[in-house]
């Protein structure tokens, strides 16, 4: 349904289409890096540092995901405090920001360490996190890339990411941008009365 009218597969298929080919042209016309944001088809968005005003929403959506899926080895719902402890970091090199989509909290992503001892100190282990809508948009491909972005301005030399197995959407969405798999770890989690699969991909910045 678009705009209040229902349309048919095909309508559908060709307003698709031609919704592709305005921000394929709306981004080749110039050369500012916005304009295919503010294109017919994407909404107003932004990426920016997460502060304490976002840490609420921030916790509702990783919340979800620990109550409803095996996306987070978390099984029991976090408080403020505790999320405030992950998502929030004392070095400059660790950050997390935050994805707002016509000014809705939409998502967030993070880079953190990977083990707290010296030698890891190029290494970052990341997350990326959507509110339940706001998936297979192009967001998730935003966030990590602004993440990368980071990570490459603090000079990481690998970044990691830990994936359920059952997790195929995150999966792809990382090996999409480049990563590859690197373990696979078996049995090594317990959520909802099974066993469940680890897989780690990296990505070496150089």
């Amino acid at each position: 349904m678009i705009a209040g009218f229902v349309c048919t597969a095909g309508e559908m298929n060709r307003i698709s289409f031609v919704c592709q080919q305005f921000v394929i042209l709306a981004h080749s016309s110039s050369n500012k890096s916005a304009d295919w944001k503010e294109g017919f088809c994407m909404p107003d968005h932004r990426l920016e540092k997460i502060t304490e005003e976002h840490l609420a929403d921030v916790l509702r959506i990783y919340n979800h995901y620990v109550l409803n899926s095996t996306a987070t080895f978390h099984a029991q719902a976090l408080t403020l405090a505790e999320m405030r402890d992950l998502v929030f970091f004392t070095k400059a090199c660790h950050q997390t920001y935050v994805l707002l989509v016509d000014e809705r909290l939409a998502g967030y992503a993070y880079v953190g360490p990977h083990k707290n001892r010296d030698a890891y100190a190029a290494t970052g282990e990341i997350s990326v996190y959507l509110q339940p809508g706001f998936e297979g948009k192009g967001f998730g491909k935003l966030a990590l890339a602004q993440i990368e972005a980071h990570a490459r301005e603090h000079h990481f030399h690998v970044l990691l990411a830990t994936i359920c197995s059952q997790n195929a959407n995150s999966l792809q969405l990382f090996l999409n941008h480049g990563f590859s798999q690197c373990a696979h770890y078996r049995q090594v989690g317990r959520k909802f009365g099974r066993w469940l699969d680890v897989i780690v991909c990296q990505k070496i910045l150089g």
